[in-house]
């Protein structure tokens, strides 16, 4: 029983678990965009001015949710294309990262967080793991070698 049958599992549930999540913010984020209207006690002239700020909001979860999903897919496909697999240091760190990650997604879906702290959570729990898949698949595909950490 090598590291390998603990990590790895772990590795794909949790980042697994935090995309899930992802895509559960993804049919709630009005829930969000309402819990932003509520707290901004802005005064709309209009109902335009209204419905430009709703577009404005949408649009930057949009994004938000769209880089986290395209950074998680890129982190599994670093995994099944076996590029860290065997790193178990950085397995080990997206462990602890998409657990948090998870953890905190949920926290933002239950809890109707403000939209931006999406931005934050992925900040946070998306993009330095992503970071470092894109090294270590990089460095594999121009020096032919794994990176180890």
């Amino acid at each position: 029983m090598g590291a390998e049958t603990t990590l790895v599992p772990g590795r794909f549930i949790t980042t697994m678990a935090q995309l899930l999540g992802t895509i559960v913010v993804f049919f709630s984020r009005f829930e969000n965009m309402r819990t932003a209207l509520r707290n901004a006690d802005l005064y709309f002239a209009d109902q335009a001015s209204l419905d430009a700020a709703v577009q404005t909001m949408n649009v930057s979860i949009l994004v938000a949710i769209t880089f986290s999903m395209v950074f998680l897919i890129v982190e599994l496909v670093g995994l099944i294309g076996g590029f860290s697999i065997f790193n178990h240091g950085l397995n080990l760190l997206y462990i602890v990262m998409h657990t948090l990650g998870s953890i905190f997604v949920g926290m933002f879906i239950l809890e109707e967080w403000h939209y931006v702290r999406f931005w934050y959570l992925f900040a946070f729990f998306c993009l330095p793991t992503a970071i470092l898949e894109i090294v270590v698949i990089g460095s594999y595909a121009c020096c032919k070698k794994p990176l180890r950490v």
